[in-house]
């Protein structure tokens, strides 16, 4: 028996060292995904921090994908109940 879980344990390890082998390497080439456009990092002056760029010019992207969006008061709809699961709760 010992020695069935000793194989089954080495076996889990092996199969989880893979998936984080597999993970890393996804997570490190983003630019391979078709939907996602790849960004060039320019150094800034701090000694090539470019961590924080990406940050400015992802914020930058957020800002102008919504800029012209504006909410009124006929994009909701106010509802007095909603039904989770079969059951009537009442929102005040």
């Amino acid at each position: 028996m010992k020695k069935i879980l000793t194989l089954l344990l080495a076996v889990v390890l092996v199969f989880s060292f893979t998936l984080l082998v597999a993970c890393n390497n996804r997570t490190e080439n983003p630019s391979e995904s078709p939907s996602e456009t790849p960004t060039t990092e320019t150094p800034t002056g701090d000694g090539g921090n470019t961590e924080e760029s990406g940050l400015e010019a992802a914020a930058e992207y957020v800002r102008q994908l919504y800029k012209d969006t504006t909410e009124t008061g006929v994009d909701y709809t106010v509802v007095s109940s909603v039904k989770v699961g079969g059951v009537t709760y009442s929102i005040a």
